[in-house]
């Protein structure tokens, strides 16, 4: 964002710095990627991707997505993560594979870019066919979100004011979007997290 804030100018550090983070992470092998931290990092990594995509070269591009391509298929493919596996009827709303989603993050950033599987679907080994790898995490997603819902909606509607877990508090304020709609938000011990976005808040 920093590059961004003094219009792309290539003169600047801050953008060389920029280019240098994209090209970095997308040269890295396919065993280096394989821990949390570098998953983590490379969400950060497909992020700056998109911000800084008008000053690669056509070349760059080429060469930058084929490298996160082939880190989003080792993604998508990790034994334990296989969101084209899941039982969606086994996902709730306290298990980490809501959270495990955001895996994905580099994948989306890269959708339509890789030309020779712009629309990304999932190499599986010894299978001539697979599924969108964008279709299967949203799906996850989706679902973790619904499950929250599940859980957290009845409790709000019968008046509770505290949840299972100890020292969070639910209070029942509302948001307001600006077209209209209602949105609960709930208390975090000092932190009030509202959930939509353009949100005006209403009152405490």
């Amino acid at each position: 964002m920093s590059c961004l804030y003094v219009n792309y100018n290539m003169n600047d550090t801050r953008c060389q710095l920029a280019q240098d983070h994209v090209i970095g992470w997308s040269s890295r092998t396919d065993c280096a990627a394989a821990s949390v931290q570098s998953i983590h990092e490379y969400a950060h990594a497909g992020f700056t991707y998109d911000v800084m995509y008008r000053t690669f070269s056509r070349s760059q591009i080429e060469n930058i997505t084929a490298g996160f391509y082939q880190i989003c298929q080792q993604f998508t493919n990790m034994p334990n993560t296989r969101p084209d596996l899941d039982n969606l009827a086994q996902i709730k709303g306290d298990n980490g594979q809501g959270f495990g989603s955001g895996m994905a993050t580099l994948c989306y950033s890269i959708l339509g870019d890789y030309a020779a599987n712009p629309t990304l679907i999932q190499e599986v080994p010894q299978q001539y066919w697979g599924k969108s790898i964008v279709d299967s995490w949203m799906n996850r997603e989706e679902n973790y979100l619904q499950r929250i819902k599940m859980i957290v909606m009845p409790s709000i509607k019968k008046g509770q004011t505290t949840n299972s877990t100890p020292n969070h508090t639910w209070l029942r304020t509302s948001c307001t979007k600006t077209d209209g709609h209602s949105r609960t938000r709930h208390h975090i011990p000092e932190r009030l997290v509202c959930h939509g976005h353009g949100i005006t808040h209403g009152p405490h």
